[in-house]
């Protein structure tokens, strides 16, 4: 069964192609355009993994409170946080802000390569 992985970004564009890298991969991907329907999605699906935007346009809330509000919710996965503005203090220490990993957005080629490191870290195996 392929790992399951939730996009949450504003940016339809970024959505798209941050999903299709995934997709080559074979994971199974969702995305959502902002904080209010990725909550809803994750209250009826689960997923190993979940891919988050900083800034998130017409959204109540950032992508840190996002992770805050799903550890609250019991989801143990790991969490990464996009963006081209994350925090020095949240790369310096992303565990802090119940992120598990950072990502500056314009490198997103590289998401492919994070979401294996955080799902072998979950005890996931390197194939999706």
């Amino acid at each position: 069964m392929s790992k399951r992985i939730l996009v949450v970004d504003d940016d339809e564009a970024i959505r798209g192609y941050c999903g299709l890298l995934l997709k080559r991969q074979g994971y199974e991907v969702v995305d959502a355009k902002d904080v209010e329907n990725a909550l809803e999605v994750v209250s009826r699906e689960s997923f190993d993994l979940i891919v988050t935007d900083y800034h998130i346009d017409n959204s109540l809330y950032d992508g840190i409170e996002f992770a805050t509000i799903l550890r609250k919710r019991n989801y143990h996965g790991p969490i990464i946080l996009t963006s081209s503005e994350v925090p020095e203090s949240v790369r310096k220490d992303p565990t802090i802000f119940n992120i598990t990993d950072t990502l500056w957005k314009l490198d997103i080629e590289e998401i492919v390569d994070k979401a294996k490191k955080c799902l072998e870290a979950e005890g996931s195996s390197q194939e999706p």
